[in-house]
């Protein structure tokens, strides 16, 4: 039923009013030059079901536009405090949604995913963030697995475009998604970003340049391998823009 109502709206949207984005990248590590390896348009409409305020957003593959939408959503708030986002993903056949509610510590979430909905919950999770002395601002995002009957916590630490990050997992005693990363700005519009990627002994450094495309923002990116940092680099240029 969700479904079939999520797609009835979005066909329903006036398409002159809705906001087009667009994505290309090209790998240029394997040569770049020729066709973008990955290109993506996503179409944004803010639309009213009965009293509800909510964002339609349909994304698709220019290569296989005619075959129909890679994946729809909707999202928005139902009151004061509360939040969702339904979405389908036509090309995997699943669907998920959320729901988000506003406590005084923080968020609270639950995840459903399945073939259609309602579905089973797979996901509850919460959030939090309190400022400490000298502008660091510190996070926690416990969350539990339902199905596999797990829980982790998420941790980070911000201050001044630096940011430390991991996810821990107290039943098995293992850490995971370990990052330490920093953005600097350039210039108006420029910035580089630096993100270490500790357990995977890989550092990621992306730019961004909004300020020499007046139609769009350029970002390069490349991922050099501590293990062979002299190796060519995995490396991608993409170019985006919105109308």
């Amino acid at each position: 039923m969700i479904t079939r109502t999520l797609l009835a709206t979005l066909l329903a949207l006036p398409l002159a009013r809705c906001r087009l984005a667009a994505v290309w990248s090209s790998d240029i590590g394997s040569g770049g030059g020729g066709p973008p390896v990955s290109s993506l348009w996503t179409l944004t409409q803010r639309v009213s079901i009965g009293n509800v305020k909510t964002k339609a957003v349909v994304e698709y593959d220019p290569e296989v536009l005619l075959s129909g939408p890679k994946s729809a959503s909707l999202s928005g708030a139902v009151g004061e405090g509360l939040g969702y986002k339904a979405k389908r993903d036509f090309k995997a056949k699943k669907t998920a949604l959320t729901l988000q509610a506003d406590v005084p510590t923080g968020i609270v979430s639950a995840d459903f995913s399945g073939p259609t909905l309602p579905s089973a919950l797979s996901k509850i999770s919460a959030s939090a963030s309190v400022a400490a002395a000298g502008g660091v601002k510190i996070a926690a995002e416990p969350s539990l697995l339902v199905k596999a009957k797990t829980a982790s916590v998420k941790l980070s630490a911000a201050v001044a475009g630096a940011a430390l990050g991991a996810e821990v997992w107290p039943s098995e005693q293992r850490v995971t998604g370990a990052t330490a990363s920093y953005k600097v700005p350039l210039s108006s519009g420029r910035s580089v970003g630096l993100t270490a990627q500790l357990q995977q002994r890989a550092l990621d450094v992306k730019y961004v340049d909004s300020a020499s495309d007046p139609a769009g923002v350029w970002t390069a990116s490349a991922t050099i391998d501590a293990a062979s940092p002299l190796a060519k680099p995995k490396a991608k240029l993409a170019r985006s823009f919105t109308l």
